[in-house]
């Protein structure tokens, strides 16, 4: 999928939710809070060495076990898996999709591992990016037919089944089933900014129209300016007119319809991740009235929030002290809990740090006081919350490129010459033969984090022994790099690698190697737990403490 800037923006915030299982768990110090007896969620999402776009291709699973212990020994009991329907389905364009039966069985391998290390997993169902070839569709169309197609909603019905066929196996620690409306956000992205004529027909045909005729005559008039009413005349309206307050409601109440009902039929502990910002809408005198969405207080299953510094700040590149970090995390937990009287959530994505590169403005805390702001946010989880988790557990980079650790062999790859997949215990790696290459095609706009922006390129990669490599971009030879032993990271200069709609990245091989964990990458998300390469980060020890501070009285 090409990405616009806003389109960008908005995948920045992600997140999941959990609720209690409906089959009796065995509870520990890890698991109950002495002081509420209510479960606390401890969690970390699991990307791997990959990153989410990447993450189900790219883990191998000799490593799994050391991770997930890994993950226990810091005080977490609980793994966050987020799944992609475009990935683990393939051929949208058919009546049915087909399965990609290997992630469904790397999911089913997951499971096991989590549960042989006594966690437990929360999953989030619908996750629009992944990069697995043969889809049929792109993130747009999956998105528009689910709110247009009867036909694409049973293939949503009929990937939860096959989702909750691997789950029934390991039923006894889930945790809770998140659904995001990030991961179906057309509506309010896309469908706004459409042309007239295409606008009037998705009002018919996602029934925005004849919902709208039932609402008072005479408001509806005011606010459209039109005397004559007829649900045919009827649009979506665009971002700057009255009538989007309406249009607000009516995709929240589609949205629980379409996505969140449905996966309640299949899945009993779904609920959803909550949309806590809220909408500008025009008034008559042309003034911003903000409309806040349902926060669903009422929900019995865990549900999913998110939160970061920004939120609540001015967000002119200020920096936060300690004091006003924590009032603005309470106002936030009051906002999420009416006042504190509905604490069934999981700020699974508590987002302590940020820098992602489209807010550069965005408030930020001292980097010296997150420590003490992580120990003292414990007595707040409790009081309102059901727990909490990270979403960038390990600092992940913006990789471009599909299975490049060769876990589907040489699924995505064009080659040259003689090459091999040595197949290892949960770990494949390429055998190159001189002179043979590898290469791959790619939209980089819709890979990287912010493609333009960047001036250097990493390509980091293992290799077995030593070698010498040719790099190229659309046959052009931009780098010849010698390799080491274990790993290497080579900078590239990105103008070649970025300045198009369409890429072929290659490597030629000088001498025979072995090579994997393939990373071209231009940026690091972090929040400084681990590293990309696994290392201990500056804000490990604060983590690892306000774990234990959430298990005491």
């Amino acid at each position: 999928m090409k990405f616009t800037p806003s389109l960008l923006i908005l995948f920045l915030l992600v997140s999941c939710s959990n609720q209690e299982p409906e089959q009796k768990q065995e509870t520990n110090k890890d698991q109950v809070s002495e002081q509420t007896g209510k479960h606390l969620v401890k969690a970390a999402h699991y990307f791997a060495d990959a990153w989410p776009k990447t993450f189900w291709q790219e883990f191998e699973q000799g490593k799994v076990d050391a991770d997930l212990k890994q993950i226990k020994q810091d005080g977490f009991n609980t793994v966050v898996l987020v799944l992609p329907w475009v990935g683990f389905e393939l051929n949208f364009k058919n009546n049915e999709t087909t399965s990609n039966m290997k992630m469904y069985q790397r999911l089913g391998y997951l499971l096991d591992k989590i549960k042989q290390n006594k966690l437990g997993y929360m999953l989030r169902l619908g996750f629009p990016h992944d990069y697995s070839p043969n889809t049929g569709t792109s993130i747009v169309e999956v998105c528009s037919n689910m709110y247009e197609d009867p036909q694409q909603q049973n293939k949503w019905k009929n990937f939860l089944k096959k989702v909750k066929q691997v789950t029934d196996e390991n039923s006894q620690n889930l945790v809770g089933i998140l659904v995001s409306w990030e991961d179906f956000w057309c509506p309010h992205f896309i469908f706004p900014l459409l042309d007239e004529s295409r606008r009037k027909q998705l009002a018919q045909n996602i029934g925005y129209s004849q919902w709208l005729m039932q609402k008072d005559p005479t408001v509806l008039k005011v606010i459209l300016g039109k005397n004559n009413l007829s649900k045919e005349n009827i649009m979506i309206p665009k971002k700057d007119e009255a009538a989007y307050f309406y249009y607000i409601e009516f995709i929240d109440q589609k949205f629980e319809e379409l996505v969140l009902d449905s996966t309640r039929s299949i899945f009993p502990q779904t609920a959803m991740e909550i949309r806590i910002d809220k909408d500008p809408v025009k008034s008559i005198k042309g003034e911003n009235i903000w409309v806040g969405h349902k926060l669903y207080f009422d929900e019995k299953n865990h549900r999913g929030t998110y939160w970061a510094p920004f939120w609540g700040a001015d967000n002119q590149g200020e920096k936060l002290s300690l004091k006003q970090a924590l009032f603005n995390f309470e106002y936030f937990l009051n906002y999420v809990t009416d006042n504190g009287k509905s604490t069934h959530h999981v700020i699974e994505q508590f987002n302590f740090t940020d820098n992602t590169p489209y807010f550069p403005n965005h408030a930020s805390l001292n980097e010296n006081e997150v420590a003490e702001f992580l120990i003292q946010s414990a007595d707040l989880l409790k009081k309102y919350s059901s727990g909490y988790g990270v979403w960038a557990y390990r600092d992940y980079a913006d990789n471009a490129l599909y299975n490049a650790s060769f876990e589907f062999e040489l699924s995505g790859w064009q080659t040259q010459g003689e090459l091999t997949i040595i197949k290892g215990e949960g770990d494949n790696q390429l055998s190159m033969h001189k002179n043979s290459s590898i290469a791959q095609s790619y939209n980089p706009h819709a890979r990287h984090m912010l493609a333009t922006s960047y001036q250097r390129l990493n390509l980091c990669l293992n290799s077995e022994g030593q070698g010498e490599i040719d790099v190229f971009a659309n046959q052009e030879l931009i780098a010849n790099a010698l390799l080491d032993r274990g790993s290497n990271c080579i900078k590239l200069p990105a103008e070649k690698l970025v300045s198009e709609k369409q890429v072929t990245f290659q490597i030629t091989a000088n001498s025979d190697l072995t090579i994997d964990e393939l990373k071209l990458y231009g940026f690091v998300q972090r929040l400084n737990v681990y590293n990309e390469f696994n290392k201990a980060a500056m804000h490990l020890k604060a983590v690892k403490q306000l774990n234990q501070e959430l298990d005491m009285p």
